[in-house]
């Protein structure tokens, strides 16, 4: 039976529409780049399935540098180019912008374009509004030129902040174009120790853009201090601040923490009753045990301090020289001073010694360094 006219109008139009969108889908089939995955491969041209075509695979990849390999199983010559970290298009501003620098899209050599130079040696040194890399494989060994590497692949690394891109530029039979691929290099990573007696914030494995900066804030907890702080092996000190600078490596930072509760608390605080007569403040506390911990500061220089500090002249100002040793005797030695003590001091103090003499010499007694080592602190 034959088919009504109006059925084979619309059995034209479909088949019509369907050629309309399946040719335009085999002929841009090949805009994949042959890339380090299957699936990129299996997207490409069924006409060019099974082939073995050229592409590039990721060999290696660090902070700061992307190792590649590059494949051309031939028979023909293949050029791959390449921009790291999102170079700048030597087209940038042309009609060429967003289309392939070296070929067009059927694979044709430009050799027209007036405004760059396609000749050696800038096409071999490419610069500034110039070209991209390049790197071309030719296993047959047909072709000899500068621009060549007779072999079909080769091993490449790259120092790369962030990401490199490849592209097939032009290969002979069939002749392709493909776009960017994409690699990227690994961020280095600051890896900061938390331990018991504070915080470090950002806390745990830090990672950070090529180049830039971190800072780390470190804080005790109440009833301790920061002893220490460890960057990469090595101590900084007590900081409760510290920055990465400039970061193009991986790094470690822990923060050691001590508790203010043991022999120096108790020493600073023996001095705190005796001198000033109150308990210590915690930020005093922990100002005075970490200046002894960390700064080696002396019991005599934490003595006399505390003695000279405003809030000690406040209770030390309106003694006469005989009150102000029986203070010392009281402060410095916890006891009451014997009377041959007590006189030959106060009659120096008199005769115009300096009171912050009079503490120097009964901080360099045999009676002073006895009690400094009871609590293992360094006399003077």
């Amino acid at each position: 039976m034959a088919l009504p006219k109006k059925k084979w109008i619309y059995l034209f139009l479909a088949a019509s529409l369907a050629i309309l969108f399946l040719v335009p889908s085999l002929l841009l089939g090949t805009g994949d780049f042959p890339s380090t995955n299957a699936l990129n491969r299996d997207r490409q041209n069924p006409a060019l399935r099974g082939q073995e075509v050229p592409y590039v695979e990721l060999a290696e990849q660090g902070v700061g540098y992307v190792e590649l390999e590059f494949v051309n199983p031939g028979p023909h010559l293949a050029f791959f180019e390449y921009r790291i970290d999102g170079e700048d298009s030597p087209y940038r501003g042309t009609d060429w912008e967003n289309t392939h620098p070296l070929v067009d899209r059927e694979g044709s050599w430009r050799y027209d374009d007036p405004d760059y130079d396609y000749s050696y040696p800038h096409f071999t040194d490419p610069g500034p509004g110039q070209y991209y890399h390049l790197i071309g494989l030719d296993p047959s060994g047909q072709y000899q030129d500068v621009r060549v590497e007779q072999a079909n692949r080769r091993m490449e690394r790259f120092e790369v902040r962030e990401t490199i891109e490849v592209r097939l530029a032009y290969a002979q039979n069939p002749q392709w174009c493909f776009d960017w691929t994409a690699f990227s290099a690994q961020n280095p990573a600051i890896v900061a120790v938390q331990n018991q007696g504070g915080t470090i914030s950002p806390s745990g494995e830090v990672t950070a853009a090529y180049g830039s900066s971190k800072t780390f804030t470190i804080q005790a907890d109440p009833g301790y201090y920061i002893q220490d702080v460890i960057v990469d092996g090595e101590s900084v000190g007590p900081v409760d601040t510290y920055d990465f600078f400039r970061i193009t490596d991986s790094h470690s930072i822990e923060p050691v923490f001590a508790s203010l509760e043991g022999n120096t608390s108790e020493f600073v605080n023996m001095l705190y009753q005796n001198i000033l007569g109150r308990e210590t403040d915690p930020q005093g506390l922990t100002d005075w045990v970490t200046a002894i911990a960390q700064e080696g500061m002396t019991g005599e220089e934490v003595a006399t301090a505390l003695i000279f500090s405003d809030e000690g002249r406040q209770r030390t100002e309106a003694y006469d020289n005989t009150q102000f040793v029986a203070f010392l005797y009281r402060a410095l030695l916890d006891r009451e001073p014997d009377i041959a003590g007590l006189s030959g001091w106060a009659a120096a103090l008199y005769e115009g010694m300096s009171r912050q003499r009079v503490v120097q010499g009964l901080c360099r007694s045999p009676e002073w360094e006895n009690i400094c080592a009871g609590y293992q602190i360094t006399p003077y």
